[in-house]
C-alpha cells in the first residue's frame, strides 16, 4: 500500500507496502503487520517518566516524518541525546494518529471512503499479535491501509485529472506542480540526511498529487478547476491567489465554491477566508488572498471555483495555487499564516537554494492560539510555503530542487516535498498581457509529525517527545524566482 496507491482495492501488493514502510524503496524489508505502531503525535518538547505513550517494542527512534522509524543499534543508546544510533535494516513501521486510509470502489470516478485502521493507538506487541480474535482491534484489513501516508495531500486521482471545468477565457491555463513541459520545472521527494535519509513519500508524482496551479488574465470571472482527486466529507480545499496591481476584493458570500465531480451543487461545506485580500506595494504591486473550504455532507467534491475579484479590468496577471488536504481522524482546522508575515516580497534572484527569512522564525504550528505544545498539540501540522509570481518571465531560469537539498537536517532545509515550475510561454493577447512564461512558483511541503524517542527499552513505558537536535524550529523554505515574487506560508492542523 504505497502512499500513492489510487485507493481501488485492485492489484494491492504486499511488496509495495513493504517498500513504503521500510528503509529500502527498491527491495523493501520484511515488515510484519503485527508490529506496526499506531502513534499519537507528540505534544510537548519534554515528556518525563511516568507519562507519555506506551510501547513494548524496545528502543526506537523516529525523525523521518515518513512511515517508519528505526531501532537503536544497541541497548545502551539513549534517545534523550537527540542523536541515537539506529539500525537502518530493521525498521519500526508507524502509522500516526492523524493518518487515514482512502479506499474506494472499482467504479470509474468513485470517491474515497475515509477509513481509520482498526489497530489500537500505541498498541504493544502483545495486543497486535492477537489478530484473528473477536476484539474490535483484530483482523486488520488491507483496505484500511490503502493510500496511507504521513503526507496531507492525497494522490488518489479518482479519474478526476486536473484541468479547467469551465471556459473563462482570457488566457487561463492549468498546470501541474512542475509547470509547462519544457519550462524547466522540477518535482522532488527528499530522502533527507543522517537519521532522516529513509524518509519517503513512495510513489508520489507530479501527476498524481492533488495540487494545481492556475494562471489567468481574467478579472471578475469565475474559474472552475478539477481537483486532481475527489474530496470526501471532512477533506479541505485551499485556494491561494496572487495577482498584480489594482485592488483585490473578497465576495461577501462564499469567495470560493465547491462542486461535484460532474459539476453538480454541493451543500454543507464550511467556507472561510484565512487571509483577507491585501496589497504589497514594494517594487511591482501585488495582491494576495487565501480561502479554504471543508467538504460537507452534501456529496463528494471534484471541482472548486474561485474569482480573482478586482477593481481593474482584464489582462491583469493572476496566479492561483489549489490543493486538497486529507481529513485525519479529527477535524481539520483552517489554515494559519506563519507568524502573521502574510505577504513578504522579494526582487528577482538568480542564485540561492534554499531561501529563508528569519522574520518568519518558524511555522504557525509552534504554540500559537490554535493548538498548544511545541510539537503540534497531538495533531499533525502540515506546513506549506509558496513562493510565486503572477508575472511573465522571458527565461524560466529559476532555482531547481534536487534530492541533495536534504530535508529536516536541522540546518535550515526543512521540507519533505519540493517543486518549482512556470506556465506556458505566451504572447500578448489582443487586450494586453506579456511575452514570456506565464507565472512562476517554488513550493515546499513539510509534513510535520513530531519526533519520537522510545528511550526506556522493551519494558519501559515512555516516548520522549523531542530533545537535542530533534527539537528544532522549521522555517518556511523556498527556491528563488527570477522575477519579483511573494512568499506565503501557512499551516493546517490535522487531528
Amino acid at each position: 500500500m504505497p502512499h500513492a496507491h489510487d485507493g481501488r482495492l485492485l492489484n494491492i501488493k504486499s511488496s509495495d507496502f513493504a517498500k513504503y514502510q521500510s528503509t529500502s524503496h527498491a527491495t523493501g524489508n520484511n515488515v510484519s503487520p503485527k508490529i506496526i505502531y499506531r502513534l499519537l503525535h507528540a505534544t510537548t518538547s519534554n515528556i518525563f517518566y511516568g507519562s507519555g505513550f506506551l510501547s513494548s517494542q524496545g528502543r526506537g527512534f523516529s525523525k523521518t516524518h515518513g512511515p517508519n522509524g528505526h531501532r537503536f543499534t544497541n541497548a545502551n543508546d539513549n534517545g534523550y541525546t537527540g542523536n541515537p544510533g539506529v539500525t537502518a535494516n530493521n525498521p519500526l513501521p508507524m502509522i500516526f494518529g492523524s493518518t487515514t486510509a482512502r479506499p474506494r470502489t472499482n467504479a470509474t470516478g468513485s470517491a474515497p471512503s475515509i477509513t481509520t485502521a482498526s489497530m489500537p493507538i500505541n498498541a504493544p506487541e502483545a495486543t497486535v499479535s492477537g489478530r484473528g480474535s473477536t476484539t474490535p482491534n483484530s483482523n486488520l484489513k488491507w483496505s484500511e491501509l490503502a493510500g496511507i501516508s504521513a503526507s496531507s495531500i492525497p494522490t488518489d486521482v479518482c479519474d478526476n485529472a486536473r484541468g479547467l471545468a469551465n471556459s473563462p477565457g482570457n488566457q487561463t491555463t492549468v498546470h501541474s506542480p512542475k509547470g509547462e513541459a519544457g519550462g524547466g520545472g522540477t518535482f522532488v521527494l527528499s530522502k533527507g540526511s543522517g537519521n532522516n535519509e529513509y524518509s519517503s513519500y513512495y510513489g508520489t508524482t507530479n501527476d498524481n498529487i492533488a495540487y494545481t496551479v492556475v494562471h489567468t488574465m481574467a478579472t471578475n470571472t469565475w474559474i472552475e478547476v478539477k481537483l486532481n482527486t475527489i474530496a470526501a466529507a471532512g477533506d479541505m480545499v485551499v485556494v491561494y491567489v496572487c495577482s498584480a496591481g489594482g485592488d483585490m476584493y473578497t465576495h461577501s458570500i462564499d469567495p470560493i465554491y465547491l462542486r461535484s465531480p460532474t459539476g453538480g451543487s454541493h451543500s454543507g461545506a464550511t467556507i472561510g477566508t484565512y487571509l483577507a485580500p491585501n496589497k504589497n506595494t514594494t517594487a511591482t504591486d501585488t495582491n494576495n488572498a487565501g480561502y479554504y473550504a471543508i467538504v460537507g455532507s452534501g456529496g463528494n467534491v471534484g471541482r472548486v471555483g474561485f474569482n480573482p475579484y478586482r477593481s481593474t479590468g482584464n489582462y491583469v496577471p493572476t496566479i492561483a495555487h489549489i490543493l486538497v488536504i486529507k481529513k485525519g481522524n479529527g477535524n481539520l482546522i483552517g489554515p494559519a499564516t506563519a507568524n502573521g508575515y502574510t505577504h513578504l516580497k522579494y526582487g528577482g534572484q538568480n542564485s540561492g537554494i534554499p531561501q529563508e527569512n528569519s522574520s518568519y522564525i518558524t511555522y504557525a504550528r509552534q504554540g500559537g492560539t490554535y493548538l498548544s505544545g511545541s510539537h503540534g498539540g497531538m495533531s499533525q501540522a502540515f506546513n506549506i510555503t509558496i513562493a510565486t509570481a503572477p508575472f511573465a518571465a522571458i527565461f524560466a531560469n529559476y532555482g531547481k530542487w534536487s534530492s541533495t537539498n536534504s530535508s529536516h537536517s536541522g540546518a535550515g532545509v526543512e521540507w519533505d516535498m519540493a517543486w518549482c515550475g512556470s506556465g506556458f510561454f505566451g504572447t500578448k493577447g489582443s487586450g494586453g498581457g506579456s511575452y514570456g512564461h506565464q507565472g512562476q512558483w517554488s513550493v515546499t511541503v513539510d509534513n510535520y509529525t513530531g519526533y519520537h524517542y522510545f528511550a526506556t527499552g522493551k519494558y519501559g513505558t515512555i516516548v520522549y517527545g523531542g530533545s537535542g537536535t530533534s527539537n528544532y524550529n522549521p522555517q518556511p523554505t523556498w527556491g528563488f524566482l527570477n522575477v519579483d515574487y511573494v512568499v506565503h506560508a501557512f499551516t493546517v492542523f490535522r487531528g
